[in-house]
């Protein structure tokens, strides 16, 4: 018995041991954990000054040298001449819509001018047979 009992405190002390060293293991992996942490936090935070200051730059430098307003000004000169192209079909289009009302109202007088000489033309014909 005696034996039994002295193997199962050896058998006690390995597992404390084991236990400490497991509770070492988990402490070192806490620290290692909370200094990652702490790195990734502080690179989050680079990144995102960098980016901003990225973003600032280039709009600075847009501004400094009229890049943005620019583009506005090409793109509100490309509409007005787009709309001033669009105007001038336009009125092309109506004065070609006038020529052709002119163009029809002829066109029915001279149509009624040759019914009626045609009108004439039959009774003339009926009057000489």
């Amino acid at each position: 018995k005696v034996q039994h009992l002295s193997e199962k405190q050896f058998y006690l002390e390995i597992l404390k041991k084991r236990e400490d060293s497991l509770e070492k293991q988990k402490a070192e992996l806490i620290n290692q954990k909370s200094s990652l942490l702490k790195i990734f936090v502080y690179a989050k935070r680079k990144m995102t000054e960098e980016e901003d200051n990225f973003t600032r730059e280039v709009t600075e430098f847009n501004n400094e040298y009229g890049l943005t307003s620019n583009r506005d000004l090409l793109i509100k000169k490309k509409v007005k001449t787009e709309i001033n192209d669009l105007e001038n079909e336009a009125a092309l289009l109506k004065n070609e819509m006038e020529s052709m009302e002119h163009k029809n109202v002829q066109l029915n007088a001279l149509q009624l001018q040759k019914n009626e000489l045609k009108q004439d033309l039959l009774t003339l014909q009926s009057e000489l047979k």
